[in-house]
């Protein structure tokens, strides 16, 4: 009787009984494992803290970086652990934004859809004058009046409210 040259692997059984002959194939299984609750007498393990599985992520200026990282070294933990403590606990003041008025808003909206129409010509300026099919001096003009444009806008939005 030919035996099977493979050595059982850690958790899997193999009939001990009768082994096949060499033409048949040799079956290992998974040996049984215990599934659920504990085994009798056992003692109950210690459950682990559960760890943090959501990031959360934020941009800082380098100065504001560097000032963020300082804080955290000088309180001795990770820029994680000092963000996560600092946050949890409260130790946070949040300064509310003003609201903006629904005249401001809808003035937004509006200079956003007008925004894209002057993109649009930017555009077909820039590439007017790629193509040569316009004078440096028009090209200039066009760009100095959608610079005046933009900036009308702006200043009709911090003056709004």
């Amino acid at each position: 009787m030919a035996t099977d040259p493979r050595p059982p692997g850690r958790g899997f059984v193999t009939s001990s009984t009768s082994r096949p002959a060499a033409s048949q194939p040799v079956i290992n299984r998974p040996a049984p494992c215990h599934r659920g609750g504990h085994e009798t007498g056992a003692a109950t393990m210690p459950r682990k803290p559960k760890e943090p599985t959501r990031t959360v992520s934020f941009r800082l200026t380098l100065p504001d970086h560097a000032a963020y990282l300082a804080k955290a070294n000088a309180a001795g933990v990770k820029p994680s652990e000092f963000f996560r403590d600092a946050v949890l606990t409260n130790r946070t003041q949040v300064v509310a934004r003003a609201q903006p008025s629904s005249d401001k808003r809808r003035l937004i909206y509006l200079f956003n859809k007008a925004s894209n129409n002057l993109n649009q010509l930017a555009h077909t300026a820039n590439a007017a004058e790629l193509a040569g099919t316009v004078t440096p001096a028009t090209y200039a003009g066009i760009l100095a009046e959608l610079q005046t444009l933009a900036d009308v806008m702006k200043k009709a939005i911090r003056d709004a409210d």
